[in-house]
């Protein structure tokens, strides 16, 4: 699906603003109930679906980029899109890891699933941090040099 414009505005700067308002908090929760496990039942719902919603919004902002660079005919953008393809790829890993680490924690506190090892649980919440730190990173680096590449024009239109 290709989608140039939203509301008769460019799709692309609309939609990036869904992974870096979400990632960002999704890790912070993500963190959080990797280091608290009593935290996870009352806020691991909520890091879940920020983590969705990040992840979508990730996988919109890549395919609304692809067809903004189509439809403008831009020959490069540098690693902007690398680095938008790296994003949409780790925001699916970050969710996928705080959505395992929270059905692990329910399953855990389910009488007949008390046989997960403690070792799993804490390997899955290592693997959760790191999930969120490669994510929250690889978004930052993507927004810097798409922003890179948008103020690099204007300041080149202007003549400074």
């Amino acid at each position: 699906m290709a989608f140039d414009s939203l509301l008769n505005l460019p799709a692309h700067p609309l939609l990036v603003h869904i992974p870096v308002v979400c990632i960002p908090l999704a890790s912070i929760g993500a963190v959080a109930i990797a280091l608290r496990p009593r935290w996870r039942s009352a806020y691991g719902p909520i890091v879940v679906v920020l983590a969705a919603i990040g992840a979508v919004g990730a996988q919109l902002a890549t395919m609304s980029g692809e067809s903004l660079q189509e439809s403008r005919r831009l020959r490069t953008i540098g690693d902007h899109g690398d680095y938008g393809e790296l994003a949409r790829n780790l925001t699916l890993v970050l969710f996928a890891l705080v959505a395992v680490l929270y059905a692990v924690d329910r399953w855990k506190a389910h009488p007949r699933m008390r046989r997960v090892p403690t070792w799993a649980t804490l390997a899955i919440a290592v693997l959760a941090i790191a999930g969120a730190a490669g994510s929250t990173g690889s978004v930052v680096l993507a927004g810097h040099s798409g922003a890179k590449l948008v103020w690099k024009e204007q300041t080149t239109a202007l003549g400074r």
